[in-house]
């Protein structure tokens, strides 16, 4: 068993940053919170409905979140909206904020998401959406009774903590500083956050393991964890090689346990937070591809510093400093930063296939055309109907799920269509 958790030097997660180091004060934190003691244990207001009920008490649901980040526009409905008033909803561009204000109609989720939730439904899992309650009357209309009972929606904003205010606050710093954040914003910046909501709800209602997964991907097979696990993260070890690469997946439905999950938010917040740890961001975000810091990095760096499904360490720390791959890049010297320390949970890499099943890290749908996959082979995907259930496979071996990752988004309907047995009526308001 991972060893016990070690409470964290308080001089790690500074109350205030130091001004040299950061031009704007992150969010300050709500005055209902006594200074030292924001232990993430209290909410300012409570939910009654968890998504859990009718749900065995041991199910692994599949969870995906998704929220807009402007409770004010996309979720009214929500009882704790006004709990929240107070604090800044996550940045966004002055186009986006326009477009919010001046946007009257409903709105509805990316037909995407659709296809996703009906496949995973079709194919058994419980899905809970961690979201805007406003998209409620989108959902049900999209789908049948039967297909809309195997789908649960939950207010994501009664899962909003103290920690998720604190870690917008420093990537708001971070935005302010040139490719300190990601690729398209706000959307990178949620990809972040939804993990602290994901968090919050399985430790507050009990629930020890999720399949974790974004709208652009769909799950063939329901969420299980692999003997020998703590986790799943996929990586590739040949595309990582590259200078500051950096990149894993939990998004695909990977096995994510709670306390791999919180162990992670406290890696991902100190590496932002903390002068020493912070080096090795700020060094991604000047050297590596694009010249971005997503949560694909930090997941990546956390299971480096991690233990493989054999409790082995996946990188051999020599006195307390972390190697990164490959030693050099360039003229910049890439070994010998301090890491923040973590409990040492066996994280499988499930880029590659554990017992016989792989994760399709994106475009395994276009077979011979896709650069993304585990096998240098034939590349040869098929998809058919074995008892009544989506199977799909590359060169033989089962696929967890299917990713229709950035332009490839819209395919989904396409190849899934001719096997679900209802149709998906997409409200108007969803953007194909």
């Amino acid at each position: 068993a991972p060893p016990a958790p070690t409470s964290r030097p308080a001089e790690l997660l500074p109350t205030t940053p130091p001004a040299v180091l950061l031009p704007t004060t992150p969010t300050a934190p709500p005055s209902q919170w006594v200074e030292g003691q924001a232990d993430d244990s209290w909410s300012p207001c409570q939910c009654e409905d968890n998504g859990l009920k009718g749900l065995e008490k041991n199910a692994m649901p599949l969870v995906y979140v998704f929220f807009h980040g402007i409770p004010e526009k996309y979720n009214k409905s929500s009882s704790c909206l006004a709990k929240w008033s107070h604090q800044k909803p996550p940045t966004w561009s002055s186009a986006e904020q326009k477009f919010a204000a001046n946007t009257t109609k409903r709105e509805c989720p990316p037909a995407y998401f659709f296809v996703s939730l009906a496949v995973g439904a079709f194919q058994g899992s419980e899905i809970i959406i961690l979201t805007d309650l406003d998209f409620k009357s989108c959902f049900q209309e999209a789908f049948p009774a039967d297909i809309m009972a195997k789908i649960r929606l939950v207010d994501y904003l009664c899962y909003v903590r103290q920690s998720y205010w604190d870690f917008d606050g420093w990537y708001n710093w971070g935005m302010a500083v040139p490719k300190l954040h990601g690729f398209k914003e706000p959307w990178e910046k949620l990809n972040y956050l939804n993990y602290w909501v994901a968090h919050a709800w399985m430790k507050d209602n009990g629930v020890q393991l999720i399949g974790y997964a974004e709208a652009d991907v769909a799950v063939l097979i329901p969420p299980y964890r692999p003997e020998g696990c703590d986790s799943e993260v996929t990586w590739s070890v040949e595309d990582n090689v590259k200078p500051f690469y950096w990149a894993a997946m939990t998004n695909l439905g990977c096995a994510l346990s709670v306390d791999v999950l919180e162990d992670w938010l406290n890696f991902t917040t100190v590496s932002w937070s903390d002068k020493q740890y912070r080096r090795v961001v700020e060094l991604k975000a000047r050297n590596g591809i694009m010249g971005l810091v997503s949560q694909m990095s930090l997941w990546y760096m956390y299971s480096l510093a991690s233990k493989d499904r054999n409790g082995q360490p996946w990188s051999t720390v020599a006195n307390g400093l972390w190697p990164l791959w490959p030693e050099k890049a360039g003229n910049v010297k890439t070994t010998g930063f301090a890491m923040p320390p973590v409990r040492g949970f066996r994280i499988c890499n499930a880029f590659y296939p554990i017992d016989g099943v792989v994760y399709d890290n994106m475009h395994s749908h276009m077979g011979r055309g896709s650069e993304h996959t585990w096998n240098n082979g034939t590349k040869k995907f098929s998809i058919k109907l074995v008892d009544s259930k989506i199977e799909a496979r590359m060169d033989g071996v089962l696929l967890h799920n299917l990713h229709f990752q950035g332009g490839a988004k819209s395919q989904g309907l396409r190849v899934f269509e001719r096997f679900l047995p209802f149709k998906i009526n997409f409200p108007p308001e969803a953007k194909k």
